[in-house]
Order: structure tokens, then sequence, then C-alpha cells
């Protein structure tokens, strides 16, 4: 029978009939992570134990809770699990019936009459509690978000440059891996740099991809994503005074690599707001010339970017 452990003492026993149609070892890997529970074991706990089974063609859920001493039984539709996707929503079914029991401790904290049974102690009420609260705010938490956002980029090469920069960006969090983001997203920067012969104006446009990790400790989220960044650069130059030389542009591509550091503050499931720095390579340099020797400008080597984010989920 296996066990998902709360670190401190909060335990799931779960035993799943052979004639349940799901995959059992990957069950138990998508409970664990609902109810953000371990696979170790402790003496002292207070378990809660959930037999899976099956009758008249549909599946039956029976939950003898150990941390609120009481039993519960809910009948499934088999039908509704569907084909392919059983696995999940069961896993999904069970936590959402675990944590309806453990909810109890927070709505009727002091029961009006004592249950039958060794009562759990209070840290093992207290992990339940949390394992209920974090439950459900996974379950609310978007699995699409969409953030846009201003700040500065520095560009380098033979002369440091800094643009004003728009971003927007699409991130996917897939609720099987809580921890993993996929972002994709647009960039949009413009300025005007001093050469030595007057003046260059620069419009960059880039799209990037990444997969990042995320970290959640409550309403913040720190997030660290590695990927790639390719677009276009335009650049105009405007010589000064009565030079000699004229004016003109050209669009050249650029792209390169990239690290990405977020801190996301999320107060409610559908607003965030945060900061974000991102440090790329150039893999793609851009350069500018006055004539046909060394360049006047050139955007290479690394670059630096800093954001202020505000998003919301879909």
């Amino acid at each position: 029978m296996p066990t998902a452990a709360q670190p401190d003492g909060v335990h799931v026993d779960t035993y799943v009939d052979p004639c349940v149609p799901v995959d059992e070892a990957r069950f138990h890997r998508i409970l664990a992570i609902e109810l953000g529970t371990s696979m170790d074991s402790a003496a002292n706990a207070a378990r809660t134990q959930v037999r899976i089974t099956c009758i008249d063609g549909d599946i039956e859920l029976n939950l003898e809770d150990g941390v609120t001493r009481k039993s519960m039984r809910r009948l499934l539709r088999a039908d509704s699990l569907g084909e392919g996707a059983s696995t999940r929503l069961l896993a999904l079914a069970v936590a959402e019936f675990i944590v309806a029991s453990w909810i109890e401790l927070s709505v009727t904290p002091v029961p009006s009459v004592e249950p039958v049974g060794v009562a759990p102690s209070a840290d093992v009420v207290a992990g339940a509690r949390e394992v209920a609260a974090g439950r459900q705010e996974r379950a609310v938490r978007p699995s699409w978000r969409v953030s846009a956002g201003a700040g500065l980029s520095s560009w380098a090469g033979t002369v440091a440059t800094l643009l004003p920069l728009a971003l927007l960006r699409a991130s996917y969090h897939p609720e099987e891996h809580p921890a993993i983001a996929w972002r994709v997203g647009g960039q949009f920067a413009y300025g005007i740099q001093g050469v030595r012969i007057g003046r260059i104006e620069i419009g960059q446009a880039s799209l990037s991809s990444a997969m990042a990790y995320v970290h959640s400790m409550g309403p913040l989220d720190f997030e660290l994503g590695v990927g790639g960044r390719i677009g276009a650069v335009r650049l105009s130059g405007e010589p000064l005074g009565q030079a000699s030389i004229e004016g003109a542009s050209t669009v050249a591509p650029h792209g390169g690599l990239l690290l990405n550091l977020a801190l996301h503050y999320a107060p409610t499931s559908a607003f965030r707001v945060g900061v974000e720095g991102e440090l790329g390579m150039m893999t793609w340099p851009v350069q500018a010339y006055a004539s046909e020797d060394e360049p006047i400008l050139e955007l290479s080597g690394p670059w630096l970017s800093v954001a202020l984010i505000l998003g919301v989920g879909l």
C-alpha cells in the first residue's frame, strides 16, 4: 500500500484495486504533487486511508480520515474519467476528496461533539490545514499567464548602448508539473546612441522562448529560465553638422542565448506584479559602419535587461 507522507506527520495511504484502469505509479506521483507530499513515512503519524475500488461498473472512493476522525464515501462514474486522462483525473478527484475532509479543520476547528478515536496532535492538524490550503491555492492558479512590462536594456559592443524596452509574454504552467514553465514573448526597444560622427537610431524587435524552473513561496514565485532570442535590429545614421558623409539605414538580424531571472508577487490568482532580469550573449552581432573600415557601433557580446512586469492569469 503506497504511503504519501507529509514531513510534519500527516500521512495518506492509498489502495488502488487492480480493476481500476489507471497507471498506479503515475497516479501516486500526481497525487503526491497535488497534496504537496513526499514518500517518507513516520511511526507517529495520524493516517488517512483511501481505498479505490470498483462497484457496479463505477469507481468507489472510501476515506478513513485519521486527522478529522471521520469516514467518507464517494462514487465516481467510470466514463467521466475519459480515455487517456483517467490516471490524472482520478488523482485530482482523490486529492479533492481528501482536501474536502481536511477543510473541516479550518471551518470547524473545535467540533461540537468529540469524534471517536485518538485525537491527532496539534502539529498533525496544522500540517493537514497547510496541505489543504496549498492544494486549494494550486487548484485556482491558472495554467496560462500573460504579462506585459517596460524597462531598460543595455547592450555591449564598441559603444555601451542603453535602450528603453517594452515586452509582452505568455507562459504556460502545466498542472502536473508546477515547478516547470514554458515562456514565449516579444520584446521591442528603441533609442538613440551618439557616436563620434553623429548619432544612430536603434530599433530592435525580437522573439524569445525559454524553459523555466519555478519555486513558489506562498504568493511569491521565483523563476529561473534558459532559452534563446532571435530578431532584427534597424540602424539609421544621422551625421553631425556639415559632415561629408550621408546618413543611411540598414536592417540586420540578431540573436543569442539568454538566462532569465524573475520574482513575481501574486496577491490573487488573476493578478501578479514582479521584476525580471535577463542576461544574454549575442551569437549573431550587429554592426554599423561609417566607411569600410572598423565599425562605429557594434552590438555584440553580452546584454542585460531589467523590466517591471504586470500579468494576468487565464
